[in-house]
């Protein structure tokens, strides 16, 4: 049997009523409101000892589409932790609001981009080789400065060189942004 959302309840198998805790009812309010911002993005809430959480994991959209729906998720976290005191501090109460004690919000468009770009033989992506202007970057630097010296068209440039790497032969590819030359090489397999 299907289960039916009213005002912050839900109506299980069984037609008893259950109030959704605090932290579902942010991961759904955020999972909602990422859809709004044209994001494509998952929701979980975990509730434990002494508090809860929520992540969201961006898969698709611009980068200032997420930018915007990151700062609009802030105010959905009660508070933040003080390495310094070691204490957990609440700083952002808003009464009659959902909120939750931590929350994530991951942006997870490159390994999106990267999963469906990249053939079966290549999805071991992060052990090839990479470079900018000659100096050896590891995967995530690449990727950061990639980002970075593309702005918002990234995305686009990232999937056209994957599917350069797809094709027979290719060894390695290279690509130029603001002076900055990217070269991706593929892992020499051992003998």
């Amino acid at each position: 049997m299907k289960k039916t959302r009213t005002d912050k309840k839900t109506t299980n198998k069984g037609g008893k009523m259950r109030k959704l805790t605090e932290a579902a009812q942010v991961a759904k309010i955020l999972k909602k409101k990422a859809k709004e911002m044209g994001l494509v993005a998952t929701a979980k809430s975990s509730n434990f000892s002494m508090g809860n959480s929520v992540t969201i994991k961006v898969t698709e959209g611009t980068d200032a589409n997420f930018k915007k729906f990151k700062e609009y998720s802030d105010q959905y976290q009660y508070g933040h932790f003080d390495g310094m005191t070691d204490m957990y501090e609440i700083s952002n109460r808003i009464e009659g609001m959902a909120q939750t004690k931590y929350l994530f919000v991951d942006d997870r468009r490159m390994d999106k981009v990267i999963e469906d770009n990249l053939d079966q033989t290549q999805k071991r992506f992060y052990e090839h080789e990479f470079k900018v202007n000659g100096d050896v970057y590891t995967s995530w630097q690449w990727l950061n400065k990639f980002k970075e010296e593309f702005g918002e068209d990234w995305q686009n440039v990232l999937k056209t060189i994957l599917q350069d790497f797809n094709a027979a032969g290719a060894n390695s590819v290279t690509t130029q942004a603001n002076g900055w030359t990217f070269q991706m090489i593929k892992k020499k397999e051992a003998a």
